[in-house]
């Protein structure tokens, strides 16, 4: 096989470099998207925060009202109709030469009352942001991140 220049090498690596920080907004929206796939299922399984507490349970009438509905009511899960859930998404906020910066946050003012909801109630001990991720989560994401980034190394 050809045996490349240095000139070529510096050339390819170049093109690489170009390549990914014009995909940078892409990468990191697929990022963005691990995270969240890996916390919805925590949430949904487990009813846990991303320090692994259990979220505040439901108050008694609240518990009562899933109940009849067909609602698990083991733990808080966030998700009585889906539509919080469904309606979360990453945005592309921001994008420089070195990094970019995504919002993941709900559509819809309804969905987004929720979100700030959590932040303050139930007020002895709210439930929190509940899109922020664990360590662990942070650390599977990165390795997908990294295996996807392979196409960019020579």
């Amino acid at each position: 096989g050809h045996t490349m220049t240095a000139e070529e090498y510096t050339e390819r690596q170049g093109a690489l470099l170009r390549e990914m920080a014009a995909n940078r907004a892409r990468e990191a929206l697929a990022i963005t998207l691990d995270l969240y796939a890996q916390i919805r299922l925590r949430i949904n399984t487990r009813g846990e925060d991303y320090t692994g507490q259990r979220f505040s349970p439901y108050s008694p009438s609240w518990a009562a009202n899933r109940k009849k509905r067909g609602r698990q009511v083991a733990f808080v899960d966030f998700n009585f109709t889906g539509r919080l859930q469904a309606s979360i998404r990453p945005a592309v906020e921001r994008v420089t030469p070195v990094s970019a910066t995504i919002l993941l946050t709900a559509s819809g003012q309804d969905n987004q009352d929720k979100l700030r909801a959590a932040l303050v109630t139930p007020k002895g001990s709210p439930r929190g942001n509940i899109l922020l991720p664990s360590a662990d989560e942070i650390n599977r994401a990165s390795l997908a991140n990294q295996q996807r980034a392979q196409k960019y190394i020579l």
